[in-house]
């Protein structure tokens, strides 16, 4: 399958509908250190698939605070990256 073959179809991929979050503290347990709290965050993310986005998905990750900032760094790159000049331009190319 070439890639303009792909395009010309158009990529079914799965679309962000919604983030849920709750932050968990874990203050004490058999095998945690005293005095210290392990903070972690619980997400549920929905996604839709389809152009009317009849399946929806639900994922639930967990991830810890130096993880979730480290996932912000790398979708936040993944965002300039989407508006830089090389990358509109081979959209207009896909898209003609």
């Amino acid at each position: 399958v070439s890639v303009w073959q792909l395009v010309s179809d158009g990529l079914q991929l799965p679309m962000f509908h919604s983030l849920e979050w709750r932050l968990q503290v874990q203050l004490a347990g058999r095998y945690a250190p005293m005095g210290e709290c392990r903070p972690s965050f619980l997400l549920r993310l929905h996604t839709r698939e389809g152009e009317s986005g009849a399946k929806e998905q639900t994922h639930l990750l967990q991830a810890d605070v130096s993880n979730l900032r480290h996932l912000t760094s790398e979708l936040e790159a993944a965002l300039l990256e989407e508006k830089s000049a090389y990358t509109r331009r081979i959209s207009r190319r896909l898209r003609s």
